[in-house]
């Protein structure tokens, strides 16, 4: 995995607004949508951003209610007035891409979210892994979100900033 700066925890509901300029900037962050070096996994656009951020929260929401694992899920943004969230139980990655594809009208962005287990620096930890998708941008960006699960008395916390991890076919503009 390559590591993400880590980015503002509180998104606007709405992916299309720019990270608000009242935000305390850590001068060694890198924006949303930087470009990385050639060769590099490109990071998701910063117009999708903020729906990214906002899936974290929801599945970080559902892992509170559901316990054990969370049902993979989509969000989507044609517009201001059209957004939406379908649950797919089961589904995996293709079956996800094939589902946003026949979305009419077709969004402007959306993010898939499916819950996993992986093996990091040795050890399974509990993770989210998004898939942006940004009909303005070449490509999708995969970003895994590694999680603590709800306790008894405790709800599901992110653990550390998300992670950049691969780039693929952007399913939006196919």
């Amino acid at each position: 995995m390559t590591d993400q700066p880590e980015q503002p925890t509180s998104p606007s509901t709405d992916p299309a607004a720019a990270p608000g300029a009242d935000q305390e900037t850590d001068p060694n962050l890198v924006a949303a949508g930087t470009e990385l070096p050639e060769g590099q996994p490109q990071p998701p656009s910063e117009r999708i951003s903020p729906l990214v951020f906002l899936a974290i929260e929801q599945a970080l929401e559902f892992a509170t209610e559901a316990g054990d694992s969370v049902v993979p899920f989509l969000l989507g943004y044609i517009d201001e007035e059209q957004k939406g969230m379908w649950k797919l139980p089961g589904a995996d990655e293709n079956q996800m891409r094939a589902q946003i594809a026949q979305l009419e009208p077709r969004p402007e962005m959306a993010v898939s979210v499916f819950d996993a287990r992986l093996e990091v620096e040795g050890q399974p930890h509990d993770a989210f892994v998004l898939e942006a998708f940004d009909n303005a941008e070449e490509s999708s960006a995969t970003v895994i979100q590694l999680y603590s699960p709800a306790g008894e008395d405790a709800e599901a916390e992110a653990v550390g900033a998300p992670q950049l991890f691969a780039n693929g076919e952007n399913i939006l503009r196919a």
